[in-house]
């Protein structure tokens, strides 16, 4: 059901509906809000009403659902596969802790059923398509924001509903007053407005609520606006610290569910930037400080934080390069789906003499269209074009040379050639580069334009974005790009060369120590050095040799660390006096193999160690309980062994590579491959085609190959031609390229 949502299902509903998102809805009703608001209309005077439709589930009649179902063309059997599916719910009393009696219902649909979202969009296409009816008989016209935009006057997304309206045409409806409002234009007079409320029976106007969660209009004031979105964060963090959540828990909630509150809302608008502050200052709060709200010291800074693991940070996410990160992918959404209704509301209203990646940003506009703008100055840092027919790029302003980075020809032109599409370099009758132009033209790019491969079939060419192999954007993708861009324009120090992901992230350890090794070799750890030079008046003196206690001191260098690491039931004993630089030498020291009774690996125990030895620096400190050096050892051995053995055993062949034989019925077999030589960039490709015992086979050969992959791809294209050729129907491919694949 769910591939043919797309083809029954108007484009007024953008729930669950592959392709569409919410975000559609939410611009283009803000868009029209916006309209409204600064419309000077005062006959010809529109508005917006908001619904919600109570119960939604509960009411779908099961004989209604046939019905659409049958009416939108789906096959009888497969409707009473599905019906069949519905109308099996029965309901049962609870009396007196038994189950009396059986209810079979004639509606309902049941909440928490993969196949309900389904089934009620596609009921509600019912509403949908009679509100079309009505706008293309000019009954119920909408609204239209600009010249170029074409007409709305209903949204859809589950149960709430946008109906977009004339005055003349409200009267007669009847709409629940307690779950609505109705949104005026701006210069409507106040006895249109009683007529209308009188009409409708809904007294609340709209404009300062919400709409699918996000406000409905933005004044001057915008951070106020989405406030709440710092105090959601709050309330889920006082949640979970009366849990007592360890570090490593307290980073897993960040990372899982505190980040993500405001992702919503960043979807669809740049947040203004002191908000994004105090999001970030709630989210580093909630890291740092201890239980009831206790308040203490940030070791780290944020903008370590939120650096990639392998570089020494923890991975967060920095909220205004994941703002902008999603504000692309709206940018990105409009240059793939420019015909989608989304698109031709603001393109056609923003973009009627530029196209949309040149057009220039303006104060007066929409801030979610300055937003979207926003993202769109950030997709032009990493696109390009893939050459097809070339007839939608030019020569010497697009970047189309690579489909790794941007690369164009380097100019300046002539007057006769400023204009030039990168089609006229293609020999359109041979469906391939006309190598004697490109001579005439570009010389020096002759090699990077013959390594384009041409589609043969005519297709016509798209933006790429270079970030990722598939060329699809990705929020990911673009979320680091923009904190490389961030840090080279801030020009970050260099970072210590530690090797983290071998290092701390990828040992076979708790997550509790590798937090703990981050913040040993972050400086982290509230040692007497490290608090004296945040300028805090404590007792710099380690408590067991009276030196100054330091991070390496406290591990390495005091008398007691000394005859820890002596116990330590390694196969060559560890010199701890030697140790200079705990960075440098890490990897060895982890590498310490244990003695065979410990039942500890390799790289197992020496994290622990350092951990113990943390714990019972503690203990003297705050508790006064001193211990041993064997006490100590024997707490990292136990400890150790205890996290091994409550961990998982791998399970029998997890990740191997299991292959599955199809049938072959009335079918050939299309196998591929191809050989390619860097040297002289070229590759030899191969293919055969296999029907029950009798193979043919085939080659060819080709030259300006870039990659071994192109050359895969190259095979499998020769291929498909050569079924083609032959009109052969029915056929599975099969290649030893599984990125290809």
């Amino acid at each position: 059901m769910q591939p043919l949502l797309p083809l029954v299902i108007s484009e007024n509903q953008s729930t669950f509906v592959q392709g569409r998102a919410i975000s559609d809805n939410v611009l283009i009703t803000h868009e029209v809000l916006y309209y409204l608001k600064t419309s000077k209309a005062k006959k010809r005077i529109s508005m917006a009403v908001k619904t919600d439709m109570s119960k939604a589930y509960d009411r779908l009649e099961w004989e209604f659902i046939q019905r659409v179902l049958l009416r939108l063309g789906f096959h009888a059997t497969w409707v009473q596969w599905i019906m069949a599916c519905i109308t099996s719910v029965t309901y049962a009393f609870l009396i007196n802790g038994s189950y009396r009696g059986r209810v079979k219902p004639s509606r309902v649909i049941r909440q928490g059923d993969p196949l309900s979202p389904y089934i009620f969009i596609i009921c509600s296409e019912v509403l949908s398509g009679l509100c079309n009816k009505a706008q293309s008989q000019g009954i119920l016209e909408g609204i239209k924001v600009a010249k170029g935009c074409p007409r709305i006057n209903h949204l859809l997304f589950a149960d709430d509903t946008m109906f977009f309206v004339k005055y003349e045409l409200a009267s007669g409806q009847t709409i629940n007053a307690n779950k609505s409002s109705v949104t005026f234009s701006a210069k409507t007079p106040y006895a249109f407005k009683t007529i209308i409320k009188e009409k409708l029976q809904i007294q609340r106007e709209g404009g300062v609520g919400k709409y699918l969660g996000l406000p409905e209009q933005f004044g001057l004031r915008k951070k106020d606006l989405f406030a709440s979105i710092v105090e959601r964060i709050k309330q889920k963090a006082k949640g979970w610290s009366n849990r007592f959540l360890s570090t490593a828990g307290k980073l897993t909630m960040l990372k899982s569910v505190l980040t993500l509150v405001p992702s919503f809302a960043m979807t669809c608008f740049k947040l203004p930037q002191s908000l994004c502050k105090r999001i970030q200052s709630a989210l580093t709060r909630f890291f740092w400080d201890g239980k009831d709200e206790t308040r203490k010291m940030a070791w780290v800074s944020w903008s370590t934080m939120t650096k990639h693991a392998a570089q020494g940070g923890l991975g967060l996410r920095d909220i205004q390069c994941y703002n902008d990160a999603f504000l692309a992918k709206l940018s990105w959404r409009l240059t793939q789906h420019p015909k989608s209704l989304m698109g031709r509301v603001l393109l056609g209203k923003y973009c009627t003499t530029e196209s949309f990646l040149d057009v220039a940003d303006k104060t007066t506009e929409f801030h979610g269209w300055r937003g979207i703008l926003i993202g769109r100055d950030l997709l032009k840092t990493s696109t390009g074009w893939a050459v097809d027919d070339g007839s939608s790029i030019e020569v010497w302003n697009e970047d189309w040379l690579s489909s790794t980075q941007q690369l164009r020809p380097m100019g300046p032109a002539t007057e006769q050639l400023r204009g030039l599409k990168v089609a006229e370099l293609i020999d359109q009758n041979r469906g391939d580069w006309d190598r004697e132009k490109i001579q005439n033209i570009i010389p020096h790019c002759e090699e990077q334009i013959l390594n384009i491969k041409l589609s043969k079939e005519g297709v016509p060419d798209k933006i790429i974005w270079l970030k990722n192999i598939t060329w699809d954007y990705t929020t990911k993708s673009r979320y680091w790009t923009a904190v490389e861009l961030m840090e080279r324009n801030a020009g970050t120090p260099q970072q210590m060369n530690f090797d983290w992901t071998k290092g701390v992230w990828k040992l076979h350890v708790a997550p509790k120590i590798k937090l703990f090794l981050w913040k040993t070799f972050q400086g982290a750890l509230p040692v007497g050095e490290r608090l004296a030079a945040r300028n805090i008046a404590v007792d710099t003196k380690c408590k067991r040799c009276g030196q100054t206690e330091s991070i390496h001191h406290l591990f390495f260098q005091c008398e007691f660390a000394k005859r820890v690491w002596d116990f330590a039931p390694f196969t060559s004993p560890m010199d701890s006096s030697g140790l200079i630089d705990l960075a440098i030498n890490w990897l060895n020291l982890v590498d310490l193999k244990c003695l065979p009774p410990t039942g500890i690996p390799s790289e197992g125990l020496t994290p622990w160690i350092m951990w113990s030895i943390w714990i019972a620096r503690n203990n003297l400190l705050f508790n006064q309980k001193a211990s041993s050096p064997e006490d100590v050892i024997s707490r990292a051995i136990s400890s150790a062994r205890e996290w091994l053995e409550a961990q998982e055993p791998p399970t029998k062949g997890q990740g191997q590579h299991v292959e599955v034989e199809l049938p072959l019925t009335n079918c050939y077999k299309v196998q591929t491959d191809a050989a390619w030589r860097e040297d002289l960039r070229g590759a030899g490709l191969g293919w055969t085609i296999t029907k029950n015992a009798e193979r043919s086979d085939f080659g060819a050969h080709c030259f300006y190959v870039s990659s071994p992959l192109i050359a895969e791809a190259l095979a499998l294209r020769e291929a498909l031609c050569k079924c083609k050729e032959l009109n052969l129907q029915r056929f599975i491919c099969e290649t030893d390229s599984t990125q290809l694949i």
